[in-house]
């Protein structure tokens, strides 16, 4: 291959069918800066006031099936620019070794039932997957504490601390990533993008609180047995599942709007 061939080959756009978008650069900035940034900045300020609203909400829902003396709010450092944050105390409860034989043998009959399926089914079975997976850290949980029960780090309060930090810290970075998938990178209608804007943080903040609840719900009620398969069944990967969710359906509705509709005149032929 000479080389105008080469030159020519690396002035081509292989886009699909030979079309693209031409890139909206005053949307992407309107986007990002007049509606993005502003709430970010808006976050750092008040986080503060917003773990406290949180805890208050999950406080007052946990003591109506929790005495009120074994819940209280308290605060501390987070970052130091920018203030505290307030979380939940709790007592901490570890799990008799009743709670811990009985754990035991349900999640290993549960385990080889879910294991079975998996082979049965071969590559169709997501679920038992999943479920496999949640089983598998349940027994490593029931182990440890089995043989090491005195020896676990965390208290109940100490995990509770770990969750709003990391909460603060999730909904920020959804944020982040909101602006850079639907205002960078991100095509459509920006109508369409402000609203599923809106969607997915609104939805972020009721799930947090949901969880939130749960997680302090769980411990408190049970025993720290159950810490380690909640964060990693409930925890931090459930964020980027629900947004790929709610941006599968948004990508849905685009395809039908620019490939049968009236977004087909914004095509560009190369």
């Amino acid at each position: 291959m000479d080389i105008n061939e080469r030159r020519k080959r690396a002035n081509l756009y292989f886009s699909r069918s030979y079309r693209h978008f031409e890139v909206n650069t005053k949307e992407q900035l309107v986007f990002v800066f007049a509606l993005v940034v502003p709430i970010m900045i808006l976050f750092l300020l008040f986080y503060t006031e917003l773990s406290h609203f949180v805890s208050n909400i999950v406080r007052k829902l946990l003591i109506l099936a929790l005495p009120s003396e074994s819940v209280k709010i308290v605060t501390t450092d987070f970052l130091l620019i920018f203030g505290d944050i307030y979380f939940l105390e709790l007592v901490n409860s570890l799990p008799e070794y009743s709670e811990i034989f009985i754990n035991l043998i349900i999640t290993l009959l549960l385990l080889t039932l879910s294991l079975f399926l998996v082979l049965k089914g071969h590559k169709k079975t997501p679920l038992p997957i999943y479920f496999s997976f949640i089983l598998l850290i349940h027994l490593v949980s029931c182990l440890y504490f089995l043989f090491a029960k005195d020896y676990f780090p965390y208290s109940a309060t100490e995990y509770s601390n770990l969750y709003m930090e990391q909460q603060i810290i999730l909904w920020f970075a959804l944020l982040v990533l909101n602006a850079f998938v639907l205002g960078v990178i991100g095509y459509g209608k920006i109508r369409t993008r402000v609203i599923l804007f809106f969607i997915v943080i609104i939805y972020a903040f009721v799930y947090g609180i949901a969880r939130y609840l749960t997680f302090c719900f769980v411990i408190s009620a049970g025993s720290s047995l159950y810490m380690a398969t909640l964060f990693f069944t409930l925890g931090p990967l459930y964020e980027f599942i629900y947004f790929v969710f709610f941006y599968s359906i948004f990508i849905n509705r685009e395809i039908k709007y620019f490939g049968y509709g009236e977004g087909r005149t914004r095509w560009q032929w190369l």
